[in-house]
């Protein structure tokens, strides 16, 4: 589990950096879009990048007021909530 855990804690450190790089994935604009349009966001970006939008929105909000614990991001994004919930409940990010 250890050596799985920096495995992917340096994916996760190399995706950060090339989505800081890239002006439209920034954190801010990318949780905009998908608070936009959830389905648009995951038709246009990839995976890894909700994950981790995901990830560092449930870290940094309050439990009661993020967006992606709602029944309806759940349903649409269930696979990315649950990996950035092991992201940020194992440290990862």
């Amino acid at each position: 589990k250890y050596i799985f855990n920096i495995r992917i804690k340096n994916a996760v450190d190399s995706h950060i950096s090339s989505m800081e790089k890239d002006p439209q994935t920034v954190t801010g604009s990318v949780a905009g879009k998908i608070l936009e349009s959830i389905l648009k966001a995951k038709a246009t970006l990839n995976q890894k990048t909700i994950t981790l939008t995901v990830a560092r929105s449930l870290k940094e909000t309050e439990e009661a007021k993020n967006i992606f614990l709602t029944r309806p991001a759940m349903k649409l994004l269930k696979n990315e909530i649950l990996a950035a919930n092991y992201l940020v409940k194992e440290e990862l990010i």
